[in-house]
């Protein structure tokens, strides 16, 4: 005697491989998306958490030191050593 198939059983057993290459699939899909956003939040911090380092305005003494910079039609002011023959330039 064999006993009465139910109809879930009955689709299982026909559709076994379709189930689980689609669940599979899916599952693989949600892993995809989780890792995905996971790395996504990892990587772009909030506007909160980023702090500048660089400075938004100069200092006074930065702005002099800009001023005093010659320009590129300026001869700059260079004194050469009158000695002869080779300079050591680490030498004071």
């Amino acid at each position: 005697m064999s006993k009465p198939i139910s109809p879930v059983e009955k689709f299982f057993r026909r559709y076994n491989l379709v189930t689980f290459i689609l669940l599979a699939g899916i599952v693989l899909t949600a892993v995809i998306y989780l890792c995905f956003n996971t790395y996504v939040e990892a990587t772009t911090p909030t506007d909160e958490l980023v702090e500048s380092s660089v400075p938004s305005s100069f200092d006074t003494q930065t702005a002099e030191k800009i001023e005093q910079l010659h320009e590129s039609d300026q001869a700059p002011n260079l004194t050469f050593p009158n000695e002869p023959g080779r300079v050591n330039p680490f030498v004071e």
